[in-house]
């Protein structure tokens, strides 16, 4: 320890080290080492996006099945992250999925260009496995980012939560402190939530969706928001939200999951409220885009002007 430590230079640019984690993965040769030599990191940089940007669907599928075996070359060790389901379990089973929110929001991005049909089958394919949902979400969000921007019909069910008062048996004294949103797409075991739920069922909206373009945007946003205009962020895992529309005067934001469990961004309402054009929070529509088979919770925000929030899910890919 004492040798390591004196190899080290005084200073350690730690907002660096952070930096080359989350975007390139928990790997200490890339973390440290090249932490201090920018021209290796430039040089990996450059490499991973080319490996990344330019894998076709084929390759994927192949990388991420490999994976999934254990069977990893140069390439998956920069895409994928082996772990298991229970940690402190050898015996558990494998989970893959993309190394960081970085490299995955280049896949998301890589596979909105392939044909909707090989989209939908890698989406299936990888949905089946407990294992690989993380991938199949990319598929998921590709598929979906795809069919908003070339136009459909959505039904927009509110999302429902425990009236004040009124608890779950197994809720502990933490969970009320922290009210949950469920969707209201299937049954609900609770006899209060479900209640609410069938009197969401009443509430549908139903939007038609055909954008006059699809425009994507920077960190900064976009210059002005024109109505039936599809937005999306150039990096996908941008901190507040998947893409928003401007319909009717109603402000749609989309969110895009395959997971049991998704939060709101907490940058969302700082971000939306400096774009010029947004109409005022009531008018506002949080969408969560779901599959039919899931029924999906969201924690309430802490920030209590989150809390103002329109809640709803809709679900895609019914017919599948």
């Amino acid at each position: 320890m004492f040798s390591t430590q004196a190899m080290l230079p005084e200073t350690i640019d730690y907002t660096r080290i952070n930096d080359i984690y989350d975007r390139f993965g928990p790997t200490p040769r890339l973390c440290i080492d090249y932490s201090f030599d920018l021209d290796m990191l430039v040089e990996h940089e450059r490499k991973v996006n080319k490996v990344v940007s330019n894998v076709t669907a084929v390759q994927l599928e192949q990388l991420f099945k490999d994976a999934g075996s254990l069977d990893m070359d140069t390439v998956s060790h920069t895409i994928c992250l082996i772990s298991r389901e229970q940690r402190d379990d050898m015996h558990s089973g494998v989970v893959v999925a993309p190394i960081t929110s970085s490299i995955r929001s280049i896949l998301v991005k890589q596979v909105r260009s392939i044909e909707r049909a090989e989209q939908i089958r890698l989406y299936k394919l990888f949905a089946k496995v407990p294992g690989s949902r993380a991938v199949a979400g990319i598929f998921f969000e590709a598929l979906a980012q795809r069919y908003l921007q070339e136009g459909t019909v959505l039904e927009l069910i509110p999302m429902v939560r425990l009236k004040p008062g009124q608890k779950k048996k197994s809720d502990s004294a933490d969970d009320e402190k922290k009210p949950q949103w469920y969707s209201s797409h299937l049954f609900l075991d609770n006899v209060s939530l479900e209640a609410s739920r069938q009197e969401a069922l009443e509430q549908v909206l139903t939007i038609n969706i055909y954008p006059s373009e699809t425009l994507e945007f920077t960190e900064d946003g976009p210059s002005h928001i024109i109505p039936d205009v599809f937005y999306v962020p150039e990096v996908t895992n941008h901190e507040a939200l998947d893409s928003f529309l401007l319909l009717d005067g109603c402000l749609y934001i989309f969110q895009f999951t395959i997971g049991k469990n998704h939060g709101i961004k907490p940058g969302l309402i700082r971000f939306l409220e400096k774009c010029p054009g947004v109409p005022l929070m009531k008018d506002w529509r949080f969408l969560f885009v779901i599959e039919p088979i899931l029924t999906l919770v969201c924690p309430q925000p802490w920030l209590l002007k989150m809390h103002e929030l329109h809640l709803y899910s809709a679900v895609l890919l019914e017919d599948m």
